[in-house]
């Protein structure tokens, strides 16, 4: 059960930096 917690907690984190790429780079071409 841990192993599976950590995984998938070690997927969000990965989900929210891309998104916060994402929501920087579509920043960038907005200005």
């Amino acid at each position: 059960y841990s192993k599976w917690f950590n995984a998938s907690s070690r997927m969000l984190t990965t989900l929210d930096e891309a998104l916060d790429t994402i929501i920087e780079k579509m920043g960038l071409v907005g200005r």
